[in-house]
């Protein structure tokens, strides 16, 4: 008797100890898991998977200037390249953009990429561009939203560059056309455009709806 207690007593504790042991490795599984997942979302943006690191970098005809992709890290200097087109444009008040919005959109949620221009390792010429798409066409292409570079470099022929960079972005990625908007105003860039063979869309008209109306329109649904 008091040897089958004491082995049914044994058989619970080893019952009892296995239980426990599985109930902690699973534990210990998903905090692991957990841990991994984390890793991947903050990492999200300093890496594209999709691109190997030997084409992160674009070697150009101009001594010592290089374009390259960002990093999640080079957010500040986007957000500085940002303001200093806006200055240029006379249109400062309107930058609402911070650090943290500019990565969560570029790193995390990936709306739009960039690519920035060094000459000696110096940043001096950015260009932000995401995909736009041609039901006519039946494919995505490329739409630059803004490019900008430093006043005392111009005339060096960086912008031709960071401008055929974008043109060999658009045919590896099997796009047939580049588009980007210009200001009325800006005439010394539209003689460049069009010295570079670039045509104005004079027969479109640009719309927009922004704010309060965007927000009414949205309640008409």
């Amino acid at each position: 008797m008091i040897r089958e207690e004491f082995i049914f007593n044994l058989n619970s504790f080893v019952l009892i100890f296995l239980t426990t042991m599985v109930c902690f490795l699973m534990k210990e599984t998903v905090g692991v898991v957990d841990m991994a997942s984390e890793k991947d979302i903050s990492n999200l943006g300093t890496l594209d998977y999709d691109r190997q690191e030997s084409d992160w970098e674009f070697k150009t005809s101009i001594p010592g200037f290089t374009i390259r992709y960002t990093r999640r890290e080079d957010v500040p200097i986007i957000l500085d390249f940002i303001r200093r087109l806006a200055e240029y444009e006379k249109l400062s008040n309107e930058v609402v953009a911070t650090e943290e919005v500019l990565a969560d959109s570029l790193f995390i949620k990936r709306h739009a990429e960039v690519i920035i221009g060094e000459l000696d390792g110096r940043p001096v010429a950015f260009a932000l561009f995401f995909h736009n798409f041609s039901t006519f066409l039946g494919k995505a292409n490329l739409y630059l939203e803004d490019l900008f570079i430093e006043e005392k470099y111009r005339g060096l022929g960086l912008g031709r560059s960071m401008f055929a960079c974008l043109a060999r972005i658009a045919l590896e990625r099997n796009c047939e056309r580049l588009d980007w908007w210009c200001l009325d105003w800006n005439t010394s860039s539209i003689a460049f455009y069009e010295r570079m063979g670039a045509r104005p869309m004079s027969d479109w008209t640009v719309y927009r709806i922004d704010g309060d109306r965007l927000a009414e329109l949205a309640r008409k649904l």
